[in-house]
């Protein structure tokens, strides 16, 4: 009789973004992400991280004179930028020219021009502080849009030797609204029948009765 000794495997979760080793001692644990980092900085997709450059739509012409539509997109990649303060690499989803106004005015600069917290964005996901209180300056969600008027009181203490949400809190956002129906209910609430309306002699009345 042979006995062959098992080895862990390998095991990667779907949606996760932890890949750990199967082993009988400690269970794994499945880190999600929440849609995404970049998603809820508001830069979602194939958009600059410091410019806010996304695609555009236009049109081409043929031979014929035949418009059709298309789509420019700019030329985002990820790439690894110098930190001078802090003497690290910082990696950042940029386009082409996002890199040449780094060049020009540096890491710290285009980061404040676009909003974005670089102690917040260099600490891994699932650490506290990681989250920016605010989306960027140059986001085109909705939640980016209404953050910009937010900005003026957070933007002093940007980069500043910590993150943000380790120095500020967050600002208090209201609960997620009513549906339209339940809005309109409430706002023009629903007469009673007349039946149900009693008298304050009446009932002084029937109370004395009793």
């Amino acid at each position: 009789m042979t006995v062959v000794a098992s080895t862990p495997q390998p095991v990667l979760f779907v949606g996760g973004a932890l890949s750990c080793l199967q082993e009988a001692d400690e269970p794994c644990v499945v880190m999600h992400t929440d849609g995404g980092r970049r998603k809820r900085l508001g830069v979602g997709g194939r958009v600059c991280m410091l410019t806010g450059r996304k695609k555009f739509k236009g049109f081409r012409r043929s031979y014929s004179e035949k418009k059709n539509i298309r789509y420019w997109r700019p030329n985002t990649h990820w790439k690894a930028m110098w930190w001078e303060r802090e003497k690290k690499w910082v990696r950042l989803y940029i386009s082409a020219r996002a890199i040449r106004a780094v060049d020009t005015y540096g890491l710290e600069k285009m980061a404040r021009r676009a909003g974005l917290d670089l102690y917040a964005w260099c600490k891994p996901h699932w650490e506290p502080g990681s989250r920016q209180p605010l989306a960027l300056k140059v986001g085109y969600t909705a939640q980016a849009l209404k953050d910009k008027r937010l900005w003026p009181d957070y933007i002093a203490k940007l980069n500043k030797g910590a993150a943000l949400a380790d120095v500020m809190p967050g600002p208090l956002r209201p609960d997620k609204p009513l549906p339209w129906k339940l809005r309109k209910s409430n706002k023009n609430p629903p007469t009673p029948p007349k039946s149900l309306k009693v008298n304050v002699m009446e009932r002084a009345s029937v109370s004395n009765a009793v």
